[in-house]
């Protein structure tokens, strides 16, 4: 699999993006050369396809505990 690290910069044709979702500032994408793009407003992020998953996990327990009230330490 060709990665941005590897790709010569001539080879462009590799590495276009196809939107998957946005959502605001959100926008997932994948990417010619293998990877999923996660951005954030002006942060890019680029992670293996088989990691979304986890990340996806991580999230929603994250958001789970954010709604969970908590204990008030006295």
């Amino acid at each position: 699999m060709m990665n941005h690290e590897t790709r010569l910069e001539s080879d462009t044709s590799r590495c276009r993006r196809h939107m998957l979702a946005k959502n605001g500032p959100f926008l997932v994408e994948s990417c010619g050369c293998g990877m999923v793009h996660l951005t954030f407003g002006f942060m890019t992020v680029r992670i293996a396809p088989g990691a979304v998953d986890a990340l996806c996990a991580t999230l929603l327990e994250a958001v789970q505990n954010l709604e969970r009230p908590r204990a008030h330490a006295h």
